[in-house]
């Protein structure tokens, strides 16, 4: 058959023109022509075939011919009538002609329920959608036009697995169009990050693939020369950042367009120099005993090795220096403390040096003992926390005030208790460290206390008040604050290195 609108020769049945698009359904601007204008046509033929024939006929010698033209005037008739009263051709004709809400009214009056039918209309809609993909990826049609025919399909709701996939591969290779383009202009400009990372993106089903595999060999070549330029041109780069910036921006390149042994080169040529810098940083932390930033910066850091030379620098961090000194401010550290232990519960309990492991040691003068205590390897923080009056509070919040910042803790009767001790009675708290929780700034006496010991720490005064039925307050002395800050210190070393457990005594 031919276009009715270019006359291309195409597939017969075809619904759009495989050149030019056009759609080769019968219809009016309105839709399909009423049945009544059928007949009337029909009617209209008919008495113009019988007229022609008689005349025709009265000359023998026109009898084949009169024939023939009977035979084409009944097909004239015949073919329009059935064309038109096909409940399939009625549906298609209303679709392409945009018409979805008769076209469904025809489906349901007349197609729907006929399993025959209801498979050729879902076959028809992957057929045209299938041509419509055709048209749009060999250029024949815009990609504005395709999707919305493709809607318009998808809108029957009669094939929608099958549409969707094909309106998906249209969207991909619209998308890798688009990126072809990018990539050409990117490359004319110069910028071959840009190009190389859209070309990257064209699809084997585009048209351009082909081209498009060529020019991003060639952006890629020019990219590593421009590289390889900016290296021997920045031998003297100090500047870290901008080292690290172009490992970055290469590693992406890289991890796009594969392996490249001249691409390795440069990186690990940046490697080399980022690297050595952390590791000049790390070391002069280290000479300050400051172990814990530069083992954080060398992991942080350990994507932009050379030769594991990050790496193996935090093992040596850990199993020399860092062992060294551990073990060197355990020793002075114990020194400053009471380690008690009992043998019957098989716990560790570490106070303050003159203060007794059995007891709280609070006092009116004393509102602050810490002590850590280890059971069954388990390592804990404490705060023994009140004091020592005649008149008890009843407390039912604490709160430190360190400076501008402000941490409280909600007490209730199951976590206050009396405590004897020397012969006095204390109303005492106990504020237990845990580590896994996220913050200090918590109301519950089982916390975080990081913050807090930190604040402790830079606060040139600490106040306490304990709130209840009345309220206490307390200014916190320097020898509670060192020990505070001792204990603490002696806890985190023991969280740090367990084998240093062994050496309590």
């Amino acid at each position: 058959m031919k276009c009715i609108n270019c006359g291309e020769e195409i597939p017969d049945g075809s619904t759009f023109c495989n050149k030019c698009g056009a759609s080769q359904s019968i219809s009016t601007k309105r839709g399909l022509l009423p049945i009544s204008v059928l007949q009337k046509l029909k009617q209209m033929l008919e008495q113009f075939g019988k007229r022609f024939s008689s005349l025709l006929f009265k000359s023998k010698r026109n009898t084949i011919i009169s024939s023939v033209i009977g035979i084409v005037v009944v097909i004239a008739i015949v073919v329009p009538v059935i064309y038109f009263n096909n409940p399939t051709e009625q549906f298609m004709s209303s679709l392409n002609s945009n018409n979805s809400a008769q076209a469904m009214e025809i489906y349901n009056n007349k197609i729907k329920g006929n399993t025959d039918k209801e498979n050729i209309i879902r076959q028809r809609l992957i057929s045209d959608a299938k041509s419509i993909y055709e048209q749009f990826k060999s250029a024949k049609i815009d990609y504005a036009s395709a999707l919305s025919k493709l809607n318009t399909l998808n809108q029957t709701g009669l094939a929608s697995s099958e549409l969707e996939s094909i309106i998906t591969n249209t969207n991909a290779l619209n998308d890798s169009k688009t990126a072809f383009q990018k990539g050409i202009d990117a490359e004319k400009a110069g910028d071959y990050e840009s190009a190389i990372e859209q070309l990257h993106k064209v699809i084997s089903e585009d048209s351009n693939y082909k081209n498009a595999t060529a020019q991003l060999e060639s952006s890629k070549n020019k990219y590593i020369t421009y590289i390889t330029d900016i290296i021997n041109k920045t031998s003297a780069l100090t500047d870290n950042d901008e080292i690290k910036k172009q490992i970055d921006n290469i590693t992406t390149i890289e991890s796009s367009i594969g392996q490249d042994n001249r691409l390795n080169k440069v990186i690990n040529t940046l490697k080399q120099k980022y690297s050595n810098q952390v590791l000049e940083k790390a070391n002069s932390l280290v000479k300050q005993n400051e172990f814990d930033k530069a083992l954080n910066l060398l992991n942080d850091n350990l994507e932009y090795e050379y030769n594991s030379n990050l790496s193996d620098r935090v093992t040596s961090i850990k199993n020399n220096e860092m062992k060294v000194y551990n073990t060197n401010l355990f020793n002075q550290l114990k020194n400053q403390l009471t380690i008690h232990y009992d043998t019957i519960d098989k716990e560790y309990t570490i106070v303050a040096k003159g203060n007794q492991a059995e007891y709280s040691n609070l006092s009116e003068t004393v509102n602050v003992s810490p002590r850590i205590t280890i059971k069954d390897n388990e390592i804990d923080y404490i705060f023994f926390i009140g004091f020592v009056q005649e008149d008890w509070v009843f407390t039912t919040k604490i709160t430190f005030a360190c400076d501008a910042n402000r941490y409280e803790y909600t007490v209730d009767s199951t976590t206050r208790r009396d405590d004897v001790g020397n012969g006095l009675i204390s109303e005492t708290m106990a504020i237990l460290h845990d580590p896994s929780k996220t913050t200090s700034q918590s109301n519950s006496l089982i916390c975080n206390m990081s913050n807090l010991i930190e604040d402790i720490s830079k606060s040139k005064s600490v106040q306490i008040r304990f709130n209840g039925t009345g309220y206490r307050d307390h200014t916190l002395t320097s020898q509670e604050k060192s020990n505070i800050l001792t204990i603490w210190q002696f806890y985190n070393l023991l969280e740090n290195d367990n084998s240093l457990v062994q050496k309590l005594g």
